[in-house]
């Protein structure tokens, strides 16, 4: 995918977000579910947050096509394929929770918010760890150790390493979305394995950076 491509769907995503927000605006209540806690009670706002979802969309629009600009290490074009899908499924992410907080707005309780989030961020760890191995060194984007930044075995490792921990994740998430008997079921399976995902690769950069050293 090249970046052309990913501009032009990216922003057809964020103005059929929009649109599809001042379309149905008139149509939601005063007060709109806003917060969904992990035992499933819901707190209220006002419509006007619904807004805030295609403003993040513009955002980070901007802000991800910013950042390999700015990258001293200038190397988001050996993976632009990669960082462009990624940007793209944040994209779609956004549309997704967008139309069914808009879905439960008008229909309170027509499906269980919080597993369909757990079930879509799952899908952004699955994607995430599918091209985590291809990153470059970067300052931005994936597991920025300073010894992986130090080194670009290193990288390599590290990132081969998190690619698999965060795909893994995303299974558990996907799968705790769909049989976790209660939130909190969901919560520990869900936090247990991003916690894993993160933390791992981060203690064994360092510990090849170790191994390198003292050779």
């Amino acid at each position: 995918m090249t970046r052309k491509t990913r501009l032009l769907l990216c922003t057809l995503l964020t103005l059929a977000v929009s649109i599809g927000v001042l379309v149905s605006y008139s149509h939601l209540p005063d007060q709109i579910p806003s917060q969904w806690n992990i035992n499933g009670i819901v707190s209220y706002g006002s419509r006007r947050i619904i807004w805030l979802l295609p403003a993040m969309m513009l955002f980070f629009n901007i802000l991800l096509d910013i950042v390999p600009k700015i990258d001293p290490k200038k190397n988001y074009m050996k993976f632009m394929k990669e960082y462009n899908l990624f940007c793209v499924f944040m994209n779609l992410f956004f549309a997704v929770l967008t139309a069914a907080l808009e879905l439960q707005a008008l229909r309170p309780g027509l499906f269980d918010m919080r597993r369909l989030v757990w079930f879509s961020i799952g899908v952004l760890f699955l994607i995430t760890g599918n091209i985590m191995p291809k990153f470059k060194p970067n300052f931005f984007s994936g597991i920025r150790t300073p010894w992986a930044l130090a080194d670009d075995e290193n990288w390599k490792r590290t990132h081969r390493l998190g690619g698999k921990l965060f795909f893994l994740a995303g299974v558990v998430w996907i799968i705790s979305a769909a049989v976790a008997a209660t939130g909190q079921g969901m919560l520990v399976l869900g936090m247990g394995s991003l916690l894993a995902a993160c933390l791992i690769p981060y203690a064994m950069s360092y510990y090849w950076w170790r191994k390198k050293e003292t050779r």
